[in-house]
């Protein structure tokens, strides 16, 4: 089979590079036949790639002056200053720099550019590891991610056989010399761009300008269809034969949506696919050909489909049970693989507790054990705690110490989880330590006769046993310190030396006086309660003991290091307080069932724990929904109904998880009672905490192993894409929108199910028509001859989760833009993958493209853009609710390889191989853009107007179709669209004609419109050189600025009479619940016809306000006139609102 050629390597594409080629496609009709980029082209990016452009560079070289000091030579820099040094240091290997470098600056700059240059060449990774803790771009962050997986993966070579930096993460049939090269001075090149940010002139933000340049001047334009479910498919299909009528659809070059606006979008591109642009305009703008069938067929299929989830609606509907169906198989497989996972984790309390009261322990080789491991555990996690305290660093590291091994997942490996064993080994020791027999050790004996264990008022603690516990956390706590300076004693202090002894020691009686607080209390003689409250305190122990440290070097530690500490702090306080509540609910869940049924009810108690999480899972999303739906009634009334939502909501949730955690103890005991039961009947009679605390561990340890074992078991063969709902919902949508599009006759759908596996397409095959049609209809030549394209470039808007997402500022939002197109699939800031193969020529079988075998389909793609009801929803992301909503299956969201370089391996499948981890992802919003598989879900969960990505291709006009429910017109889905152009883009959006938009239940309803026309500032944004260009602050559009036609449904009293008869029955009209998904008859037409009226509607206002017509705004040598007559409007409306305040300007004042 032969090689693909490195033109096709589907390697991650940047932003620039996508933008590139799908901008080539536009301009030139059919990118996969060849049409790449030339030669020349090519050589032109890699002389971009080799040479740096140096901004800013007077800071910079105030920044270098410090470190080419011999004073400072030898002093640590800060982690911003890292930068400045070796920069420093690589000019002085080359040419000594002495005195004042300000003196030749230009000559500086040159040298300084010449040594970046030359960098490009090196192994930066390897010879300069501090690069990977600078603030990397995903893009950057991922492709070394998978560097240092595929360099674990293979033997260090030999030096003279040492592999280029690209041969390490390449595939091998990708490895090729040219394309290997250009790919080595790329990541260095990232590195570079990344540590040295603001100084160097990114090359994607080259590439960019000169992109968006084009585009601009190329007069692109977008219509945008929103989400909002099947009310705004509807609503969105009288749109587009609003728009064919006036004949403006052909106009766009870009058909961006979301959600149900990409039901809508995916019906067209379909149908456009399968008959021709040119034959769908004239269908949709023509009456069909029989006089009593007045419309396209694809138009009567979706009419016959308004109930799309199920057609056949009832109690004895055969589309209904199948529904139902579906859904309890799916639910029941997963929890073939989540429940044992959980019960797993509830044994292990259990577990402990078994331990715990092991007598078997009860001797001095169980106890010097113990101990002794105790003791090492707190070595090792207090070795951490010293050596990478920041004040530590600075002293004692002679190098940079790079971030990675001192972040928050080296703290949780290497210092919590050893304090943690630590406090677990040490419980085992003093339970073990109080029984401690007479024939033990004497030492032990010694210890144990001097603390007076069966003493009246406890133990002693300032005795013979108390000083040898005190002396050994004292060293203990001492080795830890000593091993974190590498035993460099000469540089301490003896304040430190004494903090650490003195802290050791008080540590100890701390541990001391909580085993004496549990001993006189009667729980260490309560297995369960012992296990429930003797970690926290020993743990609660530790803190004290670090706070007193901290108090004793007070005087020589700054605000960095107490925060510092306090955050180590932090962590131990969740372990303590974590622990404390889940052995709580899991060892004493039995009594706390028993007390419930006595005093409500078995009934009532089970349907209390059942009901509120199908409540919870099922409602939970609705309480969240893009457009902040409103409940009908006074303002009073709406606002108390909210309040309560948001308060009950979470706390049925919470009950929910109580209710589960105990369930699952009760299983575990319940299971460990029967194994026993069958080994030893008569200790196993009772099901109770005290009968199972004598159980023997191994007991407990194998019902866990089994539980654990049943859970992977099932999670390796149970796929957690196929039995989501997705796959429910996905093809009911591909019955109903795709295979509306199919040619009359084509389909033949399953004379049982009703589905036609053959009506969804690959995304890929958007970009031409299918061969069948190029050969039989004749406009197929026109259209291509012409150079005309097939169809407005379709762009699916998905949201990729970042709900534990490493941005800092993106924290409210949770999420990032994720597109589809025939092109390319991937995100902005994280990569791009080829949707299908660039070249026809390379081998099918040997190309591998994004979302599966043949490339994502059609379906796929606008199923997860509507993929609302999902455990991690962006912005309205929440834990408990997450937790329920994966626990019940209610899961519509999609699992498929990174775009990014970190998807290397997995860009190409469908989804994740083994569910466990995905499922548990998904369960604790775990969710990312450096693992090898993202979590998709509904376009809305990101921004639900499809603007932010047409607005990032510079288009000139954009048309909106905003059909999201939003009654009150509080407009949330546009404000959230701008917000987040401005903060990402740098680009705002205004309406400086005004916004006359009205809320039906406004004061003056019948004075709004459904139309408002804004600026898109282009000429706000930064241009070459960080020069802002001229007029961008003007109240008037500049030449340079785009145009935002905003439209969004309303009801002002004009309507035709059957949408107005529709309105009048019902209230929340043309803003029904998003929930509501079983549209009537009437309720379609209403929406559609609506859809229909506003263009007509907006097509008269324009022509009444500004004497414009809808084409005018799309045509090209029109544009300065558009731009002229509405600077003209501004100017007029200024000058009425003058003549109206200049009456009372000049009024004479009261005195």
């Amino acid at each position: 089979m032969p090689k693909p050629p490195i033109n096709y390597v589907n390697r991650s594409l940047r932003f620039c590079e996508m933008l590139e080629e799908e901008y080539d496609h536009l301009c030139q009709g059919n990118y996969f036949h060849g049409n790449g980029k030339s030669k020349s082209s090519i050589n032109n990016s890699e002389k971009q790639l080799t040479e740096i452009e140096l901004r800013n560079t007077a800071e910079l070289l105030k920044g270098l002056e410090k470190w080419f000091r011999d004073e400072n030579k030898s002093v640590i820099p800060s982690p911003n200053e890292i930068r400045y040094k070796e920069l420093a240091e690589w000019l002085m290997a080359l040419k000594p720099i002495t005195g004042d470098i300000t003196s030749n600056k230009k000559k500086l700059v040159k040298f300084i550019k010449q040594i970046l240059e030359g960098k490009l060449e090196e192994d930066l990774v390897e010879v300069k590891p501090w690069m990977r803790d600078a603030s990397l771009r995903p893009y950057t962050r991922g492709l070394l991610k998978h560097y240092d997986q595929q360099r674990a993966k293979t033997k260090s070579p030999k030096p003279e056989e040492k592999k280029s930096l690209v041969e390490d993460w390449l595939p091998d049939w990708a490895i090729l010399t040219k394309g290997a090269a250009v790919d080595r001075k790329l990541l260095n090149r990232l590195l570079l761009e990344d540590a040295y940010v603001g100084y160097i002139h990114r090359i994607d933000d080259q590439r960019l300008e000169r992109i968006f340049a084009k585009m601009y001047d190329r007069h692109h334009t977008a219509l945008c269809l929103s989400g909002g479910g099947i009310r705004s498919a509807t609503f969105a299909l009288g749109v587009v034969q609003g728009l064919v009528k006036n004949k403006v659809l052909d106009k766009f070059t870009y058909l961006s949506t979301v959600s149900g606006g990409g039901y809508l979008g995916s019906w067209l591109s379909a149908w456009i696919h399968h008959e021709g642009f040119d034959e769908v305009n004239k269908k949709l703008r023509c009456h069909a050909d029989t006089p009593i069938e007045p419309e396209a067929a694809p138009v009567r299929h979706l009419r016959q489909y308004s109930n799309y989830l199920s057609p056949e609606f009832g109690l004895l509907s055969a589309d209904t049970w199948t529904l139902f169906a579906i859904y309890l198989r799916n639910l029941l497989l997963l929890w073939l693989v989540i429940i044992p996972f959980l019960a797993a984790i509830t044994a292990i309390p259990w577990l402990i507790v078994t331990i715990v009261n092991l007598k078997a322990g009860y001797s001095s080789a169980g106890v010097f054990t113990t101990s002794s491991l105790a003791a090492l555990c707190t070595v090792y996690g207090t070795r951490f705690i010293h050596e990478y305290r920041p004040r530590n660093i600075a002293t004692y590291k002679k190098k940079q110490v790079r971030e990675s091994k001192r972040d928050q997942s080296a703290f949780l490996l290497n210092c919590l989880l050893p304090l943690c064993c630590a406090i677990f080994f040490w419980m085992l020791a003093w339970r073990w330590f109080e029984k401690l027999p007479p024939d033990s050790s004497a030492f032990l004996q010694n210890i144990h006769t001097s603390l007076d264990f069966n003493g009246a008022d406890g133990i002693h603690l300032f005795s013979y046993g108390g000083f040898v516990i005190m002396m050994g956390t004292t060293l203990a706590h001492f080795l830890g310190w000593l091993i974190a300076i590498r035993f460099q004693l000469q540089h301490s202090k003896v304040l430190e030396i004494v903090a650490v002894a003195v802290t050791g020691a008080i540590a100890g009686l701390l541990l001391l006086l909580t085993g004496k607080l549990l001993l006189l209390s009667g729980l260490s003689s309560n297995m369960v309660l012992y296990t429930c409250l003797a970690a926290p305190g020993f743990m609660l122990s530790l803190l004290i003991a670090g706070y007193i440290f901290e108090g004793i070097i007070s005087l020589r530690t700054d605000d960095a290091e107490r925060e510092w500490t306090a955050r180590y702090s932090g962590w131990l306080l969740i372990v303590a307080i974590g622990w404390f509540i889940i052995t709580g609910l899991v060892l004493y869940g039995l009594d706390l069932t028993r007390t419930l049924i006595v005093v409500i009810g078995l009934p009532t108690t089970a349907g209390v724990g059942i009901g509120s999480g199908i409540l919870t899972a099922f409602l939970g999303q609705n309480s969240k929904t893009n457009g902040d739906e409103k409940d009908q009634g006074h303002t009073n009334v709406m606002n108390l109904s909210r309040l309560l939502s948001k308060l009950a909501l979470p706390i049925v949730a919470v009950i929910t998880v109580l209710a589960l955690f105990i369930g699952l103890s009760l299983a575990d005991m319940a299971l460990i009672r029967y194994v026993g039961f069958q080994l030893d009947p008569l200790s196993f009679r009772r099901l109770d905490s005290t009968t199972l605390s004598y159980a023997s561990p191994w007991l407990s340890f194998s019902v866990l192993v089994v539980l654990f074992l049943i859970g992977s078991g099932f999670g390796l063969v149970v796929s957690t894409n196929k039995f989501s709902l997705h796959a429910l919902y996905r093809m009911r949508l591909i019955r109903t929108y795709l295979g509306a599009s199919r040619p009359p006759g084509e389909r033949q759908p399953d004379p049982f199910t009703g589905f036609d596996e053959t009506d969804n397409i690959d995304m890929k095959k958007l970009s031409t028509p299918p061969p069948s049609f190029a050969k039989s209809s004749p406009k197929a030549g026109k259209e291509k001859a012409s150079g005309r394209r097939n169809a407005p470039f379709h762009v699916i808007n998905i949201a990729l989760n970042l709900v534990a997402g490493r941005n800092l500022a993106w924290q409210e939002r949770k999420a990032e833009s994720f597109t589809v197109t025939s092109l390319h699939a991937g995100a902005m800031y994280l990569g791009y993958r080829r949707t299908g193969q660039k070249h026809s020529k390379v081998d099918s079988s040997d190309a591998r493209c994004y979302g599966g075998k043949t490339g994502i389909t059609l379906g796929t793609a606008m199923t997860i853009s509507g993929a609302a009801a999902s455990p991690n929803q962006g912005y309205n992301s929440s834990l408990v609710i997450g937790f329920l909503m994966t626990l019940f299956n209610v899961r519509l969201g999609w699992w498929l390889g990174n775009p990014g370089p970190a998807g290397d391996d997995t860009f190409y499948k469908s989804g994740p191989i083994q569910a466990l981890r995905p499922i548990y992802d998904e369960m604790i919003g775990n969710t990312d853009d450096v693992n090898p598989y993202v979590y998709l879900s509904d376009g809305g969960h990101f921004e639900n107007l499809g603007l932010y990505e047409m607005v990032s291709r510079r288009n000139r006009v954009i048309l909106v179709s905003d059909a999201g429910c939003d009654e009150s017109c509080n407009l949330e889905d546009l404000g959230n669209a701008i917000r987040k152009v401005r903060i990402d883009l740098g680009i705002s959006i205004d309406f400086p004609l005004g916004f006359t938009v009205r809320s039906r239940t406004a004061v003056s309803p019948k004075h709004g419109k459904y139309l408002a026309i804004g600026r898109i500032r282009y000429s706000e944004g930064p241009s070459p050189g960080d020069v802002p260009k001229k007029n961008a602050r003007t109240k008037h559009y500049s030449a340079n600025d785009g145009i935002l036609l905003y439209i969004k449904p309303g009801f002002y009293g004009h309507e035709p009479r059957d949408i107005f008869n529709y309105a009048s029955a019902k209230k929340a009209f043309p803003h029904e619940s998003t929930s509501d998904q079983f549209f009537s008859e009437s309720q379609f037409e209403s929406y559609r016809a609506l859809g229909a009226y506003v263009i007509e509607r907006v097509k008269a206002d324009l022509k009444t306000d500004f004497n414009l017509t809808l084409d005018d705004f799309f045509d090209n040598s029109k544009w300065e006139n558009c731009i002229d007559v509405l600077n003209q409007k501004i100017k007029n409306e200024v000058i009425i609102k003058k003549k109206k305040e200049s009456p009372k300007a000049n009024l004479p004042k009261v005195e």
